[in-house]
């Protein structure tokens, strides 16, 4: 009997203690686009958490004692840094002597700003930025973590193909359109986007998220929606839809859907959506609405 017991322990142990190597490492990440790079370069050899939950606004996040809690019980806390996440900084200096570690994926990366002191934190959506902070994160976590090294940089590397893949098709798409200009019922989040394929960018909502669209930025969107003869406007699911609808309605347009990766629905997140089927995404909309050529 002793032994029907010590077997059932053993093999209790195996499957819920952690195993040597990477299978401990939990790793907590900021936003949805940082937490699928990660978890394109660990695969399924680390816990990877989201912390900014589903349906949250990342420009009106502040964090609660439990999402402090997440974050000082993983191993590496991932994020925009402080120019672009400033709500973690008094958090951060406290993990200065414990865990996690810290990664600032903006290391290096040429910021954009709106304003004084406005920074435009939607890096993701300069696809070149993208390879750039895959490098970051990946060695951050070889540098902790040198015997899983190679695998890491090996990940990295596979996935940074399929980003700079996909960065070539919106070149070669964007390249040939119509219509410049994008028209953005939503709030300015497509800036990095527009400068790195050459187009303009109007948004209805600035960066900062408590302002509402002028009466002068409504007039702008409507008069370069007529100068350029466009058939749609952008739109952003996780915006008030009110201006978009108000504008397609007196110029007679169709809307299409624009994401900018800073949230995340719940059914999006639970169904497995990637970052780059997201991006895909985009660019059918940009094909169609900016009429590029086939």
């Amino acid at each position: 009997m002793k032994e029907i017991f010590l077997v059932a322990f053993l093999i209790i142990a195996l499957t819920v203690l952690p195993q040597d190597g990477i299978a401990r490492t939990r790793i907590v990440a900021s936003t949805f686009p940082f937490y699928d790079f990660v978890r394109e370069i660990v695969k399924d050899n680390a816990q990877v958490e989201l912390l900014i939950k589903p349906g949250t606004n990342l420009h009106h996040f502040e964090p609660k004692p439990s999402d402090i809690a997440t974050m000082r019980k993983a191993d590496f806390f991932i994020y925009g840094g402080l120019k672009i996440e400033p709500w973690a900084e008094r958090i951060v200096r406290t993990f200065k002597t414990a865990p996690p570690y810290i990664v600032d994926v903006s290391q290096g990366l040429d910021l954009e700003s709106t304003g004084p002191k406005v920074i435009d934190p939607h890096i993701w959506l300069d696809l070149y930025f993208v390879e750039r902070i895959v490098d970051n994160i990946v060695e951050n976590l070889a540098t902790k973590d040198q015997k899983n090294a190679e695998f890491f940089r090996r990940n990295g590397d596979e996935y940074k193909r399929k980003v700079k893949a996909l960065d070539e098709r919106f070149k070669q798409t964007l390249a040939s359109c119509k219509i410049r200009t994008i028209v953005h019922a939503g709030h300015y989040s497509f800036g990095y986007l527009a400068k790195r394929y050459n187009l303009e960018y109007v948004a209805a909502y600035p960066l900062e998220i408590e302002s509402e669209p002028t009466p002068q930025q409504i007039r702008k969107m409507k008069e370069t929606l007529q100068k350029t003869g466009a058939r749609y406007i952008f739109y952003e699911e996780f915006v008030s839809q009110k201006v978009a609808n108000i504008l397609a309605r007196e110029l007679k347009l169709g809307m299409l859907k624009l994401n900018s990766g800073g949230i995340i629905s719940k059914k999006d997140l639970e169904s497995g959506v990637t970052f780059l089927k997201m991006m895909e995404d985009n660019l059918k909309s940009l094909a169609r609405g900016l009429e590029c050529e086939k």
